[in-house]
């Protein structure tokens, strides 16, 4: 028997877009025709921060257009609730590099 999981109410709490390459070129605006442009996207789970009041769940989704990475996306959420001694912690080398840059600026 698969265990439940808790329904528990989900808060955004923020979002930061970091761009590493300028915009994709699609043309000027005479030109007429249109051109198809591929963005792959892909996501990694940076961090589980099992806190008193909740969850909180830390996740990037990255931006690519052929090999060029042009921007970074990062989305922070609460999970309001849910017991922390349910919950395994987790956080990434990547994560703990992005918390040491934003405590220095």
């Amino acid at each position: 028997k698969t265990p439940s999981l808790p329904i528990v109410p989900v808060l955004h709490l923020g979002q930061s877009l970091n761009m590493h390459q300028e915009y994709i070129p699609l043309g000027s605006t005479d030109d007429v025709v249109d051109q198809v442009v591929t963005i792959k996207i892909s996501r990694q789970l940076l961090a589980i921060l099992p806190k008193s009041i909740g969850t909180i769940v830390v996740v990037q989704f990255s931006a690519y257009h052929e090999s060029s990475l042009l921007c970074t996306m990062l989305f922070s959420s609460l999970l309001l609730g849910l017991d922390p001694d349910c919950v395994i912690s987790h956080t990434t080398l990547e994560y703990q590099n992005i918390q040491k840059e934003q405590a220095t600026r």
